[in-house]
């Protein structure tokens, strides 16, 4: 369970990182220094780990009673939740893009690349937790 937690915990970090670097970096001045993205995705990972896990005590941590595989859900719900993100994420990088006023070649460069970097940092927590209510259903 406590690896589980380091897991959700650093991957959400680097998510909420990448987030702020590549899709919120827009809306702060463009001489903005890394290390105020670095900061703010700091305390915003520390204030989301602190209540998620203070609201849910017993998340990622198994039922002795069950018979049920939870390595298997968590892994099926990662990879479903990496292939669920990447519209979502192309999505939300052109609306940004056409609302920046980008050109045409600018904006599906940033769609391509940023509809597969982005999931590739938020697929495992967002899975780790679709994952861990699969499971409490499954269990009732």
């Amino acid at each position: 369970m406590l690896s589980l937690r380091l897991v959700f915990s650093a991957s959400s970090f680097v998510g909420i990182f990448f987030l702020y670097c590549t899709l919120f970096s827009s809306f702060f001045p463009k001489d903005t220094s890394p290390y105020v993205f670095l900061q703010s995705s700091i305390v915003t990972t520390a204030i989301l780990v602190f209540l998620i896990f203070i609201l849910f005590p017993n998340i990622f941590k198994k039922n002795s009673a069950s018979t049920i595989s939870i390595s298997k859900i968590y892994t099926v719900s990662c990879l479903t939740s990496f292939i669920c993100l990447i519209p979502f994420f192309a999505l939300i990088t052109y609306l940004i893009c056409v609302a920046e006023g980008h050109d045409r070649w600018e904006t599906m460069a940033s769609v391509v690349a940023l509809s597969v970097l982005l999931p590739t940092a938020w697929f495992i927590p967002i899975g780790l937790i679709s994952g861990w209510v699969i499971y409490q259903r499954k269990c009732k």
